[in-house]
């Protein structure tokens, strides 16, 4: 990740599905740090346009620079939201499986739901649904990692977020037999889907957020304005960690877990993102696996001092993510 336990980066949605994916659980990062970040960073179920159901969170290089901003006020919509699912929003749904399935040793299930997608592909890790994968919302749309969040009102939380200056970027929708969510902007460009259930997501695991998500964390061009919006938006406390004389690492928290982290943008990426980060037994190894394959490297392996080792890569499509392994 970017400035925590892990890595960072990416974003977007996901369409149509019927039937309802497993959710996930959460990681925490050593001293309390997920990702740090010296250079860039590394984000359920359906998303955009059609229907789907998603359950149920990662570093990155050299100390780089983030403002530190005041601590954000509690939340005006209650509500243990934490990340439970993930979406892979690709042109090429085939290309982009078979890329993960391989390079992470992920499998497939597939779902039938409502046209126009008629089917939506989950992504089964260790027999686990934690993601899955879904065409973008348009022609215009970059090939991203989208987040789910859990919340217990989808409505009131969309409200909210164009209230706090976010932006709707899709209207609340349901997913038969499996709940409701909404695409969202955060007023620095993050997108995440808050997604409710019909029944509840599984408990966060022990380590981790969802499946082999180890982290998530946001990389915004401005953290206290960023913060500001989650935090009261999702209930999510926020503490600050100093990574180094000039770079603070935010650390998103729901009760006392981490839900994520925040810090500022990092070369090479100069844009808002959510990073995700997979967990990995070897960085290096599958780093190295996934340049074979057509990835592109964007943070070379890199160790976060008592935290894990990590690096950065954007898929053969172009959609970014992180490979994560924790010191501990």
């Amino acid at each position: 990740m970017a400035a925590k336990k892990t890595t960072k980066r990416s974003t977007s949605k996901k369409s149509a599905k019927k039937a309802a994916p497993k959710k996930a659980k959460s990681t925490k990062a050593k001293a309390k740090a997920k990702p740090a970040a010296r250079r860039a960073k590394p984000a359920a179920k359906p998303a955009k346009a059609a229907k789907a159901a998603p359950p149920k969170k990662s570093a990155a290089p050299k100390a780089a620079k983030a403002p530190a901003p005041p601590k954000a006020a509690a939340a005006a919509v209650p509500t243990k939201s934490r990340f439970v699912w993930f979406d892979l929003v690709t042109k090429d749904l085939g290309a982009a499986q078979s890329f993960y399935k391989s390079l992470l040793g992920w499998e497939t299930k597939d779902v039938d739901v409502a046209p126009p997608m008629n089917k939506y592909t989950m992504f089964v890790h260790n027999g686990e649904q934690f993601g899955g994968v879904i065409p973008p919302p348009d022609a215009n749309a970059p090939p991203t990692w989208l987040p789910y969040i859990s919340v217990e009102d989808v409505d009131k939380v969309t409200n909210r977020a164009g209230a706090l200056g976010g932006k709707v970027l899709m209207a609340p929708a349901d997913i038969p037999n499996v709940g409701r969510f909404s695409v969202i902007s955060d007023p620095t460009g993050g997108v995440v889907s808050p997604m409710s259930f019909l029944q509840p997501p599984k408990p966060q695991q022990a380590q981790g957020l969802v499946g082999p998500v180890a982290w998530c964390e946001l990389l915004t061009s401005d953290t206290a304005k960023a913060g500001a919006f989650y935090t009261d938006l999702f209930g999510w406390a926020r503490n600050e960690i100093k990574m180094g004389p000039e770079m603070t690492y935010h650390m998103f928290k729901t009760g006392d877990r981490d839900a994520g982290g925040m810090a500022g943008l990092m070369p090479p990426l100069n844009h808002t993102a959510w990073v995700t980060y997979f967990a990995v037994p070897d960085v290096d190894e599958r780093h190295g696996a996934a340049k074979a394959a057509g990835a592109k490297e964007l943070v070379p392996p890199s160790d976060i001092p008592n935290v894990g080792r990590f690096s950065w890569l954007t898929d053969p499509q172009g959609a970014l993510f992180a490979l994560f392994k924790g010191s501990m």
